[in-house]
């Protein structure tokens, strides 16, 4: 059978239905909660226009899902460019550590060494781009920042820059507390080698 204009209509209104609750909090969702969120609204959308008595009410309908669409467009387009900008920050520092890793230890690649990250890199309020949101998402988080500075976030995104994955972590006590004393981050004592241990202190 060809799709007759109304059921086009409702396949248009499921499609935009998981942008509706982030136009009506005013807020941008995670983006892992899309897929439910969009079997939520999808369903709540075709009863409204299955419900809706005349064509004004149907093209209200519409015309509400054409905004949410607009909306969470604006919504992802910011979130792209906020996690271009990001990562092109991480990858700076991501570098910048790796080059003194390598300058400090030149064999750290071998596996003798096992590496340790102490707190997390912050940035004051004006540093931070007006894209940049963290609050929202790790779409928005830095590898250095997120979820209160984890190592393994910060580890896996320097193999990914070139470390050998033989490097481990190590947070042992003694570990932690040596590089508590330690100046943070960039500061050129910032890294330093403690027996079979490359200590980072980000904060």
């Amino acid at each position: 059978k060809l799709i007759t204009l109304s059921n086009a209509k409702i396949s248009f209104l499921l499609l935009l239905a998981n942008f509706f609750i982030s136009l009506v909090l005013l807020i941008s969702l995670p983006i892992r909660a899309g897929l439910s969120y969009s079997l939520l609204f999808a369903f709540s959308f075709l009863l409204l226009y299955i419900v809706a008595s005349n064509y004004n009410e149907k093209s209200m309908i519409i015309f509400i899902a054409i905004c949410c669409m607009i909306y969470n467009m604006d919504s992802i387009i910011k979130n792209q460019n906020a996690q271009v900008i990001l990562y092109e920050q991480d990858s700076i520092v991501a570098t910048d550590i790796l080059s003194r890793l390598y300058a400090q230890v030149p064999d750290i690649n071998s596996g003798k060494y096992k590496i340790a990250f102490i707190g997390k890199l912050e940035k004051s309020q004006e540093d931070i781009h007006p894209l940049i949101n963290p609050a929202i998402d790790t779409f928005s988080g830095s590898f250095f920042n997120w979820d209160g500075g984890n190592p393994h976030r910060m580890l896996y995104f320097l193999y990914l820059k070139g470390l050998s994955s033989k490097v481990k972590l190590n947070n042992n006590k003694e570990v932690l507390d040596y590089g508590g004393k330690m100046p943070s981050y960039p500061n050129k004592n910032s890294i330093q080698v403690v027996k079979d241990t490359v200590i980072v202190k980000l904060q």
